[in-house]
C-alpha cells in the first residue's frame, strides 16, 4: 500500500518536471528567442538540449525511487520460506505476491483441512499435479479437505492472471 503511495507521488513529481523543463514545439522555441533574448538559433538548441539532459535525469531518478516496491513494473522479490505447517489443519494466507507460509507438509492418505484465508483480493490455491483447485474470495476464509495419495512435493501456486508471475507460489510436500 505504501509502495504505491510512493509510484503516485514520483508520477506526479515527474510529470510537474516536465511541464517545468520542457519548451513543447515550435511555437515555445519562438517565444523562447522572443522572452529570453536569444539572437542565434544555436543558443535555443543549447537551451532546449539542458533542459531535455535535465529531465532525462528527472525521470531516471523517479524510476530508481520506485524501485524498491514489490508491486507492478518494480524488482520482484522472492518470498522468504516460513517453516512448514504439519498436522491436521493447515493455514495459509494469501496475499499479493505471496502465500504465507510458501511451504506446506500433509501426511500421505490422511486428510488435512486447508484453511485458506485470502488478505486481499480473490486468489486460487492450485496443485495441478493433485488436481487441486480451490477459489478464496476477496477477504474470506475457505477450508478445504484434501486427502493426498502419493508422495512427492508439488508447486502450488495462485492462478490469478499475473499472481504467479508476481511470486504468488509454493511447495506442497507429501509425506
Amino acid at each position: 500500500m505504501v509502495g504505491d503511495y510512493f509510484t503516485i507521488f514520483w508520477g506526479v513529481m515527474v510529470l510537474i518536471t516536465i511541464n517545468k523543463i520542457l519548451p513543447f514545439g515550435t511555437i515555445d522555441s519562438i517565444r523562447l528567442q522572443n522572452y529570453n533574448g536569444f539572437t542565434k538559433s544555436g543558443e535555443v538548441d543549447k537551451y532546449i538540449m539542458k533542459r531535455l539532459v535535465s529531465l532525462v535525469l528527472v525521470i531516471g531518478f523517479a524510476i530508481a525511487g520506485c524501485g524498491g516496491y514489490g508491486g507492478y513494473g518494480s524488482l520482484q522479490t522472492t518470498p522468504q520460506a516460513a517453516p512448514p505447517v504439519s498436522g491436521e489443519e493447515i493455514g495459509v494466507t494469501a496475499s499479493y505476491a505471496k502465500f504465507q507460509p510458501s511451504r506446506v507438509e500433509v501426511s500421505k492418505d490422511k486428510p488435512a483441512h486447508l484453511k485458506l484465508t485470502s488478505a486481499d483480493t480473490n486468489h486460487t490455491f492450485t496443485v495441478d499435479e493433485l488436481g487441486i483447485n480451490v477459489s478464496i474470495p476477496a477477504g474470506k476464509t475457505v477450508t478445504q479437505e484434501i486427502t493426498v495419495n502419493k508422495t512427492g512435493t508439488y508447486s502450488f501456486y495462485c492462478a490469478v492472471p499475473g499472481h504467479r508471475q508476481a511470486g504468488m507460489q509454493g511447495s506442497l510436500e507429501v509425506k
